[in-house]
């Protein structure tokens, strides 16, 4: 080979390497350029809560929502800059565990972060013992006293009392295990009178209203009735919102009586939804219960929702509240227990409906806001429980956002009719009607022997079956009490 042919290959040769080493230097300076370009403009979004992560609240505390810190590469970012918005299902008239989450939307992206808020209540219950002596004679002793608790309410029947050889040991102990302990002391007094309210030991006066003083009835201690005048300290302003506590005793005597007057300032509640043509609520009390899954395998095979207000009074049966929820149908609030003693107090009452709401959301994944009434809005049975406490619930439970219904057609059903007395009842009633709301029980036997008769009329005659939410129109009779 010549060597002009030599040199000529090897210039070649150079001007190719030197070819690769520009190309890799070009190649590498743009992916330096780029990963410099990419860091430059990341977007590193940082969320911190402003407070605890994890809070504790006492039952009743106020909650307040300290928010949340958001940077952008550092830099404080203001909610001008963002989309901001806060899920808080916090309820601290209930004890338990709640979530806060805030949910932050910048530049098309979400960014989400949680506070923990504990709801607990440390309190212990109150032992009001109304004598500070117990005299003993052949008719027993003159032990008097209530239990009254911040959240329970009232546990008067709870208190376990132990005779000691020269005194009383009462006990007694809330749902949050806070217990208390009272002694009293035994004596040989003569004389001594028991003092007896006439009326409830609570009762409910809406502001600017009259109160009406029932006073004690005074007995020896075997019971007699006795002609002995007692006197009276403190008194109800019911111009001002408060608790009152009226003290009834004789003077000389080692023992009293006690009254708690609550005034409040009636809520105002608005007037949801407006009526449509021929709708029928289908609503069931009191379950679920034994014939309850037969009810929801009718309903199924006609395509109608219902409205279920659920209990827990048949343990075996609650996990059907998920089945009602899963096929459509509302799941509303009735009551736990459905005894009537959670009339005893406001707070008696709320006990009882946050527990059972703690239940329908482990079934269903949420919380009710509509309810039933024990009885409904114009019970008069709570009359010998606390005066005037179903004017103060449907404020109170109002105020805090929830919503009542009771019932324009009466099935007759807890009241023992049979099946084709319950079937004239229904179809009499939504005929004079074109918003019906139906007072029945999925724990009646008739009930679920007539429901299929009465579906098939409705949906024959061009009735639409409905659920009901808080925005239905409500049906809410006169209350009583």
């Amino acid at each position: 080979m010549s060597n002009s042919l030599k040199k000529k290959k090897l210039k070649d040769y150079c001007y190719f390497i030197l070819l690769v080493v520009i190309l890799d230097y070009l190649l590498i300076s743009n992916l330096f350029n780029m990963i410099s370009y990419a860091n430059i403009n990341k977007e590193d979004i940082k969320l911190d809560l402003v407070g605890d992560t994890n809070q504790v609240l006492t039952i009743n505390e106020e909650y307040i929502d300290e928010g949340v810190k958001v940077t952008l590469n550092d830099e404080e970012l203001t909610k001008d800059d963002i989309d901001y918005t806060v899920e808080n299902n916090v309820n601290t008239n209930a004890i338990g565990e709640y979530t806060v989450t805030y949910h932050i939307m910048y530049n098309n992206k979400t960014y989400d972060i949680t506070r923990n808020v504990s709801v607990v209540d440390n309190e212990k219950p109150s032992i009001i013992v109304l004598t500070s002596k117990v005299s003993q004679n052949k008719c027993g002793n003159n032990l008097l006293y209530y239990a009254f608790d911040n959240y329970d309410g009232v546990l008067t029947d709870k208190v376990k009392v132990s005779d000691l050889n020269n005194s009383y040991e009462l006990r007694v102990s809330d749902s949050a295990n806070n217990e208390t302990v009272v002694t009293v002391d035994k004596a040989s007094i003569t004389n001594n009178y028991v003092l007896t309210l006439n009326g409830t030991l609570f009762n409910y006066v809406e502001k600017d209203s009259e109160y009406v003083e029932k006073g004690v009835t005074v007995t020896d201690i075997c019971g007699k009735e006795v002609n002995v005048s007692y006197s009276t300290e403190g008194s109800v302003d019911t111009s001002k919102t408060g608790t009152y506590t009226i003290r009834y005793y004789i003077d000389g005597v080692d023992s009293f009586q006690e009254r708690k007057v609550i005034v409040y300032d009636k809520y105002a509640s608005p007037v949801i939804g407006n009526s449509d043509e021929k709708v029928i609520y289908l609503t069931f009390d009191d379950g679920p219960g034994a014939y309850t899954e037969e009810l929801l395998d009718i309903l199924n095979k006609y395509n109608v929702k219902a409205t279920f207000f659920v209990t827990a009074q048949f343990n075996k049966y609650i996990p059907l509240i998920e089945r009602e929820a899963k096929e459509g149908h509302a799941v509303g609030l009735h009551t736990k227990t459905h005894e009537w003693n959670i009339y005893r107090s406001f707070e008696n009452y709320y006990k009882d409906f946050s527990d059972m709401n703690a239940i329908i959301k482990k079934y269903t994944g949420s919380e009710t806001n509509i309810f039933r009434f024990p009885g409904g809005g114009s019970n008069t049975i709570s009359k010998s429980r606390s005066l005037g406490i179903m004017k103060y619930n449907v404020s109170k439970m109002s105020e805090a956002g929830y919503v009542y219904y009771d019932w324009n057609i009466d099935s007759g059903d807890a009241a023992g009719a049979n099946s084709k007395k319950i079937y004239n009842n229904v179809i009499t009633g939504i005929s004079d009607r074109n918003y019906s709301i139906i007072l029945m029980h999925d724990i009646k036997r008739p009930t679920i022997d007539t429901i299929e008769k009465i579906i098939v009329y409705a949906l024959d005659n061009g009735y639409t079956f409905k659920t009901l939410s808080s925005d239905s129109p409500t049906v809410h009779h006169h209350v009583n009490n």
